[in-house]
Formats: C-alpha cells, structure tokens, sequence
C-alpha cells in the first residue's frame, strides 16, 4: 500500500495484508507487518545478483523500476568486485546520463551506487546460501543525498 496518510488507512492496510495471507495461505504464520515511511522520488535503479553454478555469484546493474522490463539496460560483472568494477558497472548503461543529470536535473549520487553494489558483490561473495538477490528500486537522490530500497527480496538455497 502507497499513500497511506492516517492512522485509519493504516489499520485498514493492516487488516487487508492480514487477510490476503490467510487467504493466500490459511496456516501461514503471521509474526506482523512492517509498513515504512514512503520514500519520495529520485531516480529508480536495479541492483541484483544470482549465484551460477559455474561461475560463483554475478551482480547486475541497470534502471530500474517499471524500465527495467521495457529497456533491458543492465550489466553484469562478477563478485567479489573491486570499485573500479563497480564504476564501469554504472558508467556503461545506455541510461548513465540520466545518473549524470539531463535537462536541468541534478546529477544522482552516483558514490552511493557504487558503495551498494560494492556491499551487494560482498554480501554474496561472502553468504553462500544467497542464491538470488534483487533490490528494485533502489531509489537514488541527488548528489551527496544517498539512495533507499524501496523493495527487496532474497531467497536462500538450501545448505550444501
């Protein structure tokens, strides 16, 4: 739920996640709902990663959101990463001007892009049991104003 501006609404959210679980699925056990403030706007990227069975794990980058699936603009680098691995990673995607800022927008804080794919290329370097990772959006401020995920989700192998 978006939007939500009263305690009221709130509760209502609250009740209607409560009952599509248990519609969805009636013996699921149900500890609570998070609900977070609601990001404001910024320019939306994707940041991923899946473990190959050949290769180890590989990070992916690109825009994100809703252009993500009309697009395709991303790439992939292997993990561990250096930081120079992770600046090329943001500099060649077809959209690295809009991180730079067009049209009298102000340029993304690109630093703190690269600081979550360095952490992301760690992260499942490090945990093998991460099998898939995607964070999308992660929703990037101007310059020097950092970024917030928006929306994650990670799923786990089991242990080998």
């Amino acid at each position: 739920r978006l939007k939500i501006k009263t305690k009221e609404k709130a509760r209502k959210a609250f009740e209607e996640i409560i009952e599509n679980v248990k519609k969805f699925k009636p013996s699921a056990k149900i500890d609570g709902v998070i609900m977070e403030r609601m990001a404001r706007g910024g320019v939306e990227v994707i940041l991923g990663a899946v473990r190959d069975p050949r290769f180890g794990p590989l990070c992916m980058f690109g825009l994100g959101g809703t252009f993500v699936e009309a697009i395709k603009d991303v790439t992939f680098r292997l993990a561990p990463m250096w930081e120079i691995s992770a600046e090329i990673m943001i500099q060649t995607i077809k959209a690295y001007s809009i991180l730079k800022g067009v049209r009298g927008e102000p340029p993304c804080d690109i630093d703190s892009i690269k600081d979550c794919l360095l952490r992301l290329s760690q992260m499942v370097s490090e945990h093998h049991q991460v099998a898939e990772l995607d964070i999308n959006p992660l929703i990037v401020y101007p310059e020097g104003e950092g970024c917030v995920v928006a929306d994650s989700r990670i799923l786990l192998r089991k242990p080998v």
